[in-house]
């Protein structure tokens, strides 16, 4: 007797685990004849949203020439080069002119070295 109740008790467990997965939608399908058929579908998955459209990817940058620019009236230009170069990688811009004009680019403008002075020249 114990295992017929434990029998229906799995059974019973399995149906609603299967509806549950399944998300079971009844309709009433309403034939040429008439008559009301009660048929079963699974839920239609809800569909996935549209994603957005993928940023566009920035321009590519010519560093060497960029920092060749933007350091071309330096006074330290070999400096001024390797951490242009360094920024600009890191950054991928570099900001017009010879100094100044960073707000062009808030990453190059950010940038601090490890005694909290400006990275970038």
């Amino acid at each position: 007797m114990r295992k017929a109740n434990a029998c229906v008790y799995v059974c019973v467990l399995l149906v609603l685990i299967a509806a549950l997965e399944w998300q079971v939608v009844l309709s009433t399908d309403q034939g040429i004849n008439g008559s009301g058929v009660t048929t079963v579908h699974p839920a239609s998955s809800p569909s996935p949203s549209p994603s957005p459209a993928p940023a566009p990817a920035p321009p590519l940058i010519d560093c060497k020439s960029e920092c060749d620019r933007r350091c071309k009236v330096a006074p330290r230009q070999k400096a001024c080069l390797k951490f242009c170069g360094i920024c600009c990688n890191a950054c991928k811009c570099v900001p017009s002119g010879t100094r100044g004009n960073k707000d062009e680019c808030p990453c190059y403008r950010d940038k601090r070295s490890s005694q909290g002075k400006p990275k970038c020249p």
